[in-house]
């Protein structure tokens, strides 16, 4: 069995974390603290460059420009900052200004429990001159389990049947309802300094989106998000079509889709799957397509590009030991 190397980049108080490589994988830029640091792989030649927040940073290809986004919340709006440094930290320039008005959903009362604000901001388009947004509102419908079908179904909200209540530890007099919320796709257009509504994508519980990831050409993003179903709230994977505003659920398994990529060729094995279930209505038939075309790539190819298998093919290797 092959022991990974571990190496320590640090040896502070500080909070450091947000590691990302350079583009040419020389050096790994980071976040301490309220700086912006970076260092070599085995950690030496340590340098900070500037203060910018806590902060996700985007560096683009030539390894010229580091990008990046400050968010100041106020009691009734939040503003976000898009800026621009040098690669050495120098030269900070804020290119563009959004304030929006505070929004929040609510599960209060409902299964998930969440409150969160209705709009979030995620990743940089490739040619850095878009922010992809999500937003959730409500849509006034429930879905509420059913005894009798063992499934959950969709309801006008205050139209539904007599709703179960758990008596299982831990979960006493939680009611099996979800409040359903409509997920869409907005992109902070950085020249015109204004949002722009691109189409839907999910219907689902109150929820964070995680790691939305834009294709190498720019023309679709894919995300995670919660989907309601007549299985529930599980985690699906979704493509969106950044012009068109079309969207489509690539994956429909029971339990959690997560953290999609991109292939190095934009969206060969995306494209598959999105032909292969495109004209699938049940479910079990699009698990099966999907899986034809996944049995057809070899190993290295599924490691390469679907981050679930890397876990399952870890957990296999485990239990053979």
């Amino acid at each position: 069995m092959h022991t990974p190397h571990i190496t320590a980049l640090s040896n502070t108080s500080a909070d450091e974390r947000s590691p990302v490589w350079s583009p040419d994988g020389r050096r790994i830029f980071f976040k301490s603290d309220d700086r912006t640091c970076v260092c070599d792989p085995d950690g030496s030649h340590r340098e900070e460059l500037s203060e910018i927040g806590r902060h996700p940073l985007i560096m683009d290809p030539e390894m010229k420009q580091v990008f990046y986004e400050n968010r100041t919340p106020d009691e009734d709006q939040v503003t976000y900052q898009a800026h621009v440094m040098d690669i050495d930290g120098n030269n900070q320039k804020k290119i563009a200004e959004l304030t929006i008005d505070n929004e929040y959903v609510d599960d209060g009362g409902y299964i998930g429990c969440t409150r969160m604000l209705a709009y979030d901001m995620h990743s940089w388009s490739p040619d850095r001159t878009e922010i992809f947004v999500t937003k959730l509102e409500e849509t006034g419908y429930t879905w509420t389990w059913s005894k009798d079908t063992e499934k959950w179904a969709r309801y006008r909200a205050g139209t539904e049947p007599a709703i179960t209540v758990l008596d299982v530890k831990g979960w006493e007099n939680q009611r099996l309802i979800a409040k359903e919320h409509l997920k869409t796709a907005w992109v902070w257009n950085l020249t015109e300094n204004k949002l722009r509504f691109v189409g839907n994508v999910s219907y689902g519980i109150v929820h964070g989106t995680s790691r939305p990831v834009w294709s190498p050409d720019g023309n679709y993003v894919a995300l995670s998000c919660s989907d309601l179903s007549e299985s529930g709230a599980t985690s699906q994977v979704f493509v969106i079509n950044m012009e068109t505003g079309e969207s489509k659920r690539l994956t429909s398994f029971i339990g959690i889709s997560a953290a999609p990529d991109w292939s190095s060729d934009g969206h060969d094995i995306q494209k598959r799957l999105f032909h292969a279930t495109r004209d699938c209505s049940n479910a079990y038939k699009k698990g099966k397509r999907s899986f034809a075309v996944l049995e057809k790539l070899s190993p290295n190819e599924l490691e390469s590009h679907l981050v679930s298998f890397v876990r399952v093919k870890r957990i296999l290797e485990n239990r053979s030991l």
